[in-house]
C-alpha cells in the first residue's frame, strides 16, 4: 500500500478560500491522503465547507482560543497519522494535480538518505484580477544554508512535503515567534544537515 500523506491546513475565518484549497487536494493524483484541518477559533465555522468534500478523508479540529498558525499547524501534525506531511495554507491552492505524487517520487528515488523536504516553485496571483503578481521558481544550487540565512522568500511552506519524522526531529514550528516561522523552520532543517 502507498504511504499515507497527511495534508495539514490551519484555517481562520476564510471558509471560501478553504474551499479552493480543498479542491486542489481533491484533484491530486495521489490518493492515500488524510486532510487535517485545524480551525483557529474562527467566527465563521468552516464545517459547512468541509461537508462538501465527501471524497476526502478529512479530520476536523477546532481550537478553543485563537492560538495562531504555528500552534495550529503543530497541533495538526501531532494529530496526523501520515508518514509524510504536506502543508497547505487555507488561502493557497496546489495547481499541479501530481504535486504530491511527484514529490514522493523525488524523495523515494533519491540516492541521498538525508532529504529533509521537497519544495516546489510558487506563484502569487491577485484574487480579484486573477493576474500573476510574481512567480518564484528556485534554481538555487550550492550552499543553500548560507543563502537562506541571508535571504527570506526562497521557499514557501505551502509547497513543502517532508517526512513526519523530520518534522518531529527539528521540533516543528517555533510557537514563540510570530513572524518568519517558515524561514525559521527551514533554517533549522538545514542546520540539522538535511
Amino acid at each position: 500500500m502507498d504511504d499515507l500523506v497527511s495534508v495539514i491546513i490551519a484555517t481562520y475565518n476564510r471558509p471560501k478560500l478553504l474551499r479552493r484549497a480543498l479542491r486542489s487536494v481533491e484533484k491530486q493524483t495521489y490518493n492515500n491522503l488524510e486532510v487535517i484541518i485545524i480551525d483557529d477559533c474562527s467566527k465563521f465555522s468552516p464545517e459547512y465547507i468541509i461537508s462538501e468534500f465527501k471524497s476526502l478523508n478529512i479530520r476536523y479540529f477546532r481550537n478553543k482560543t485563537n492560538s495562531k498558525v504555528a500552534y495550529s499547524t503543530n497541533k495538526g501534525v501531532k494529530l496526523s497519522k501520515g508518514k509524510y506531511i504536506a502543508l497547505l495554507g487555507d488561502d493557497d491552492e496546489w495547481t499541479s494535480k501530481s504535486k504530491i505524487e511527484n514529490q514522493l517520487s523525488c524523495i523515494k528515488n533519491s540516492k541521498k538518505s538525508n532529504i529533509g523536504a521537497v519544495f516546489t516553485g510558487f506563484r502569487y496571483i491577485d484574487d480579484f484580477t486573477k493576474k500573476e503578481i510574481e512567480n518564484i521558481y528556485p534554481s538555487i544550487e550550492g550552499n543553500l544554508l548560507k543563502k537562506i540565512l541571508v535571504k527570506n522568500g526562497i521557499l514557501a511552506s505551502t509547497t513543502v512535503l517532508m517526512p513526519s519524522s523530520v518534522w518531529q526531529s527539528i521540533g516543528g514550528y517555533n510557537e514563540n515567534i510570530t513572524r518568519g516561522i517558515d524561514s525559521d523552520l527551514f533554517r533549522r532543517l538545514l542546520i540539522a544537515n538535511y
